[in-house]
């Protein structure tokens, strides 16, 4: 779980680059086949969730396709 106080105090560039961690973080565990792969997946979700409903500047950059 993000922790939320945290999050909300960093810069948003601070926040996509936790964010591509993570995604790399998932795609490696992924191709490793390990079982947390889920649990990384679901922080990532989370972490774009919390940043997108906090209406940062940059929405269009996390969620274009």
């Amino acid at each position: 779980m993000v922790d939320l106080d945290k999050w909300n105090a960093m810069p948003t560039h601070i926040k996509m680059l936790n964010i591509g961690s993570e995604v790399s973080r998932t795609i490696n565990l992924h191709r490793d086949k390990s079982p947390y792969v889920i649990n990384s997946l679901y922080r990532v979700l989370e972490m774009i969730d919390i940043t997108a409903v906090k209406g940062f500047g940059g929405l269009w950059e996390l969620l274009s396709p």
